[in-house]
């Protein structure tokens, strides 16, 4: 059973440092200590797809939460390339 996603979304530990999400609608934005890391993106159901942004650059993500939002696995990439690179996370 899907539960409706929480307003706040997190802290989650990634492989990128500890996540924090806040999410208004279907809009969600969020930060990361890594290089200065903020996300924004959209979520649908489970799947957030967005962008990152960082002090050293930028790309897409897209993250899929598990049921009851504790978790999620995730890919990124650079720029607009298809992302591909692993960004999990866990309460």
């Amino acid at each position: 059973k899907t539960v409706a996603a929480p307003e706040s979304l997190g802290p989650y530990k990634t492989d990128f440092g500890t996540l924090t999400m806040r999410r208004s609608g279907d809009r969600v934005s969020g930060t990361y200590p890594h290089k200065e890391g903020r996300l924004e993106g959209t979520l649908s159901g489970n799947t957030l797809t967005g962008r990152w942004t960082q002090s050293n650059g930028k790309g897409r993500l897209i993250f899929r939460f598990n049921a009851d939002f504790s978790g999620f696995t995730g890919v990124w990439s650079y720029g607009d390339a298809a992302p591909d690179r692993q960004w999990n996370g866990r309460r």
